[in-house]
């Protein structure tokens, strides 16, 4: 694939940030960048219309963004033993955090996976769990009525307080300013929708 652009400079940064020079790239999921390609492809063999280079150059981009980040990444085999305890996390973000146990369940020492765990999320366990929660914590903000007493339990903080101060140290503001906001802003899109809907074609 032959890329040129504006953009184009950002990327070759991510590949060889020192120096500019040729890079062999460990791909984590080379399916996906065959169908980003196959799909590139099939763009491309439509037309050259401006609609078409358009899509054509999105997917381009999405598949050095994709390349880039798996570079950033390292070798696939790199972390392997943090996968299984990544995907444990992702289910049970809720529950307490031994970082020994979560060491054990990777097969490797302690300190060994805290490298591991860093170079594979760029953060240590710690962060990334609360990363995990406050995500989990925003979603029920936006989409239930529990109160913000019941979302830190659901999210594995017995403590409000603690949890609303975790939860400024991520998005800048409580968790019931962050409801407020968002739900605001929510409702200006609806009814700005609305309006437009009203207006009916020009």
């Amino acid at each position: 694939m032959h890329v040129s652009g504006d953009d184009l400079e950002h990327f070759e940064t991510a590949f060889s940030p020192r120096e500019r020079r040729a890079v062999v790239v460990d791909m984590h999921d080379p399916v996906s960048i065959q169908a980003l390609m196959e799909d590139l492809m099939s763009t491309l063999e439509v037309d050259d219309t401006t609609p078409s280079l358009m899509r054509a150059s999105g997917t381009a981009a999405h598949v050095l963004a994709q390349l880039a980040a798996d570079h950033e990444a390292g070798p696939p085999d790199r972390h392997e033993p943090v996968r299984l305890v990544l995907s444990h996390l992702r289910t049970h973000f809720h529950h307490p955090v031994v970082v020994s146990e979560l060491a054990s369940m990777a097969g490797v020492s302690r300190s060994h996976f805290a490298a591991l765990f860093r170079q594979a999320t760029g953060c240590g366990v710690v962060e990334y769990v609360k990363r995990l929660r406050m995500a989990r914590a925003s979603e029920l903000l936006l989409t239930t009525e529990l109160s913000v007493s019941a979302i830190s339990r659901l999210v594995g903080y017995q403590d409000p307080l603690y949890f609303s101060r975790q939860f400024r140290s991520v998005h800048g503001l409580s968790p019931s300013s962050f409801r407020r906001q968002e739900n605001v802003t929510l409702h200006t899109a609806d009814t700005f929708s609305a309006w437009v809907a009203l207006q009916g074609p020009d």
